[in-house]
């Protein structure tokens, strides 16, 4: 059988190329959950939702990076071996308006 285990929302992120990633916790309200990550400049903040339209900040950080970036969503079990399952929707990647 399948076994659910929460394990929250989180704002992870490396502030250098190859560099270690941080991580802030995040709730661990049931899913499903919305996130977002903006950026404004070399600002990126994620934040985290039960609906889409009320938004809570999670993290943000300053990171040096270009006018141009790639975009992706990950997921992780945080056990080494043990594949994780989620279903990504609603997913947008809309410009800034800044850069």
């Amino acid at each position: 059988g399948r076994t659910d285990t929460l394990r929250g929302v989180a704002f992870q992120r490396r502030t250098a190329t190859g560099g270690g990633s941080t991580h802030t916790a995040g709730s661990t309200s049931a899913a499903p959950r919305w996130v977002r990550v903006a950026r404004s400049g070399n600002t990126l903040t994620g934040s985290e939702s039960a609906d889409g339209s009320a938004w809570k900040a999670i993290g943000s950080a300053t990171i040096a990076m270009p006018v141009s970036v790639r975009a992706g969503l990950c997921l992780t079990s945080h056990a080494t071996g043990t594949l994780a399952i989620a279903v990504f929707t609603n997913v947008q990647v809309a410009p800034s308006g800044g850069g």
